[in-house]
């Protein structure tokens, strides 16, 4: 007759349990267990999740890991096990002591630890008999992606063996009289895997099993960080003080004081350049795009005035942040688009229905200090157009302190 063996493990070993704050004036550490009423602790010296002994007389050990006091107790019928001491308080080892069994089969029996409070932890303990038997322990275990050895503890009335699994991710490493090593290769798939260890005695048609499962694989991205790459991408000329080119403007009226020059690395069209793009006065040193009707001299109104630089970029997430000194526009747009030059922006009442890589709307009454950001993402290496699209009138301007360009990347260190 085959008989094979299957036992179940009840261990609740390594369980933490929560339970109500008490009215003591102790500091106590935030979220260690250990620290709350009724913790409990079982740790097993045996391997695996229950001690398992053979047919002869024998003993064995648990610690237990307390904060209060607990009580020991067995099963009711199980008079061939002895439990030392039934009672203690905080951490503590109990002696578990079995008779020689002179019954056939394998016997087994519960052992509860109460702590006060009502938090418990159980384990299973279980003898040979008379019969041919093979114990293994645990019967059953998860193991992580990554793989790694394991070891099964093995009791035995005689020889023994380890069956093949027929999986390759699992391989024999050695056995001893009473443990079997294997190797689990790591899971690189995203479903758990599993697979039953036979254990046969040489002489005896008797088997006990043991059951792996092996979790899936979790791909944990490495953290990502925004790199400012302004300077080593390419892009000149994006800070205060911004500087100028060429002669000033010397538009009569009150901006004759060298205050306008056209801007330094950038292009822009005829309307965008009309008054000057550097407001050097006061020190300044803005980005400004700007038309005032009180000045003479000075253009009074700009239809899509247009002021941009192109770089090329390798594909990748990107953020391009514009921060302003201040704008009232009642048309005006930031533009990142993949292309060259003016083309590559189009005309401000265009911009929203454009298909344009990103882009974002400068309101009426942008405050100094305002950041926009205009994110964006490159699957292929491409030139990159990075400007400013307005329509103004009447004393309206974009007045901008900085632009920066940020890469989505790992951790550079």
């Amino acid at each position: 007759m085959n008989t094979r063996i299957f036992l179940t493990a009840i261990l609740a070993s390594y369980i933490f349990f929560g339970c109500q704050n008490t009215d003591d004036t102790d500091v106590i550490e935030a979220n260690n267990p250990k620290n709350e009423v009724g913790y409990l602790e079982i740790s097993l010296t045996s391997t695996g999740s229950f001690i398992s002994f053979g047919k002869d007389a024998s003993d064995n050990i648990f610690h237990i890991t307390s904060n209060t006091q607990w009580t020991v107790t067995k099963s009711a019928d199980a008079d061939w096990l002895t439990v030392t001491p039934l009672s203690g308080e905080g951490n503590g080892n109990v002696t578990v002591s079995v008779a020689a069994s002179a019954a056939k089969d394998i016997r087994a029996a519960i052992i509860t630890v109460t702590a006060q409070g009502g938090t418990t932890g159980q384990i299973q303990v279980t003898q040979g008999g008379t019969n041919p038997y093979i114990i293994v322990n645990p019967v059953n275990e998860t193991v992580e992606a990554a793989g790694g050895d394991i070891a099964v503890t093995v009791i035995a009335s005689g020889a023994w063996q380890s069956l093949p699994t027929g999986v390759n991710w699992v391989t024999p490493k050695a056995n001893t009289n009473e443990q079997a090593e294997f190797t689990v290769a790591a899971n690189t798939v995203t479903e758990p895997r599993s697979t039953v260890i036979v254990f046969k005695l040489n002489d005896y048609d008797v088997e006990a099993t043991y059951e792996l499962t092996q979790q899936q694989y979790v791909h944990v991205a490495e953290p990502l960080y925004w790199y400012d790459i302004t300077k080593e991408a390419g892009l000149k000329n994006t800070r205060k003080p911004f500087l100028g080119t060429g002669a000033a403007k010397n538009i009569p009226g009150e901006y004759t004081a060298d205050r306008f020059f056209e801007l330094q690395d950038w292009e822009g069209n005829a309307a965008a350049k009309a008054n000057g793009n550097a407001d050097l006065g006061w020190g300044y040193g803005r980005l400004c795009i700007w038309v005032i009707n009180a000045t003479t001299g000075a253009q009074p109104t700009m239809t899509n005035g247009k002021l941009w630089q192109t770089i090329n970029l390798p594909p990748g997430p990107y953020r391009f942040d514009v921060h302003f000194d201040g704008a009232t526009s009642n048309l005006a747009y930031i533009v990142v688009n993949t292309g060259s030059g003016e083309a590559a922006i189009p005309d401000a009442t265009n911009v929203p229905t454009s298909g344009v890589k990103s882009y974002a709307q400068i309101l009426n009454g942008t405050a100094a200090g305002t950041i926009l950001p205009v994110e964006f993402t490159l699957d292929a290496e491409s030139a990159v157009t990075f400007g400013f699209v307005a329509t103004l009138t009447d004393n309206q301007q974009l007045s901008i302190s900085r632009v920066q360009l940020w890469r989505l990347e790992v951790n550079r260190e």
